[in-house]
Formats: C-alpha cells, sequence, structure tokens
C-alpha cells in the first residue's frame, strides 16, 4: 500500500491550493519520496485505529455563488478547502474500496451512480429504453418524479 501512497505524490496537481493544515501540495510533491512511507504509517494507523487526526477535520469553507440573486443565501454552495494529505489518504481508501466492489461484483445492475462507464446519463437513456418498449407494446405508464429541497433533508446522523 505504501506504493499507492507515492502514486498519489506523484499525481499531486502543485497549483492547487494548501489546506488548512499549511502543506501544500507543492511541497508535498518536492518531498514526496522522503515522505511517503511515514504517510503510510499514518493512514495505516488511522484506517486500523477508525480515527483521523485532528487537523484533517478543519476546514476553509467559502461560498460560491450558484445563480440567482445574489442576496439570497440559498443562492450559494459552500466549497471546502481540506487537508491535501487527508485527501490523499481518502483517494486511496476509496481506490480499494471500489477495487473491492467491483472484484467482487457487489454492484447491482441497477446501480449507476460511482460506477465506471455509468453515469446520469446511462441510466437515463437504459430506462427511456425500458420506457419506450413498454409504451410500444401497449402496457400503461406511471412515472412519480420527486424533488426534495435541500432543507427539507435530515443529516445522516439524524436519519438513525
Amino acid at each position: 500500500m505504501h506504493i499507492h501512497v507515492l502514486k498519489k505524490l506523484n499525481k499531486l496537481k502543485i497549483d492547487k491550493s494548501a489546506g488548512p493544515d499549511g502543506l501544500h501540495p507543492k511541497v508535498l510533491y518536492e518531498v514526496r519520496h522522503a515522505i511517503f512511507y511515514p504517510l503510510f504509517k499514518i493512514f495505516d494507523k488511522s484506517i486500523k485505529k477508525g480515527k483521523v487526526p485532528d487537523d484533517w477535520k478543519n476546514a476553509i469553507v467559502s461560498p460560491i455563488f450558484k445563480k440567482g440573486k445574489k442576496l439570497s443565501p440559498g443562492n450559494y454552495r459552500p466549497v471546502s478547502l481540506t487537508s491535501v494529505v487527508c485527501k490523499i489518504c481518502e483517494s486511496i481508501i476509496r481506490d480499494n474500496t471500489m477495487k473491492y466492489i467491483l472484484m467482487n461484483n457487489l454492484f447491482t445492475s441497477s446501480q449507476y451512480g460511482f460506477q465506471p462507464g455509468r453515469s446520469c446519463v446511462t441510466q437515463l437513456l437504459e430506462v427511456l429504453d425500458e420506457w419506450s418498449d413498454l409504451i410500444d407494446n401497449g402496457f400503461p405508464l406511471d412515472s412519480i418524479y420527486l424533488d426534495f429541497p435541500r432543507h427539507l433533508i435530515p443529516p445522516h446522523q439524524r436519519l438513525f
């Protein structure tokens, strides 16, 4: 796994900003050969203990305007600048989790998000094809769409 850390450090976008911990991607890239193994040990310990360093929990949050009236807070989305080191660890976890899921065929055929080669567009094309077949063969088709405003959706911890 320590090779994965070096590969991620090799692919760092050095023109990006430092996170709240002050570690700039350019600096991490320049010293990557000296730090990849110590970072691996930190990542490994964090994963085994199920805890992340407190510095990784900090973010610099900036409101980015979407559209509409600039005075309306709902027309902004938050963008969080987080630790580059934390993002590397998260990326390795995501890659390994995805590899495991794909190798063990754990996605259902109806899963489109977060899969290579499948997207909202491919899902839409497939459902439209199915609906066309139903209509062509004289079957009735009803569809219900729901779009809940973000403020009505409870945070995940309140769901359980």
